[in-house]
Order: structure tokens, then sequence, then C-alpha cells
């Protein structure tokens, strides 16, 4: 439900194929979660509705920075 409701609102992409999840499920700590869905919004538009979806339906935020290799 979440996929496809933040697949219609967004022009952005909305991601939740398995090698994706993967690549987004680590950082630079040892912690290795996989994300349900990966959003990669377009415009301010994108977060903006993204926040109102997750709010709506009781979905968590973890937002993610650019990443390096430090």
């Amino acid at each position: 439900m979440v996929f496809s409701s933040l697949e219609q609102a967004l022009d952005g992409e909305v991601r939740n194929d398995m090698m994706t999840k993967q690549i987004y499920s680590v950082d630079a700590s040892i912690l290795e979660v996989a994300p349900d869905v990966v959003v990669l919004p377009k415009n301010e538009r994108d977060l903006i509705k993204t926040v109102q979806i997750a709010r709506d339906l009781a979905v968590p935020i973890v937002p993610r920075g650019g990443v390096d290799q430090m």
C-alpha cells in the first residue's frame, strides 16, 4: 500500500526492488536494516507528499544523506 501510494503521488522514483533495498540497507555502522521502500524525490513537492503519505499511513521515515567511504 505504501509503495503504490507513493508511486502514484510522486514525480521522483519509488523503488522496492531487492537490489535497491540491499544498497540502502547499510551505512558506515555495523547495522544492516533493509528499508521497505526507497524514495528518490525529484522536487520539494515530492518531499512534502512523501511525509504526508507516511504520516497518513503511520510509516516511519528514515532520511539518508550523501554517503561517503569515511
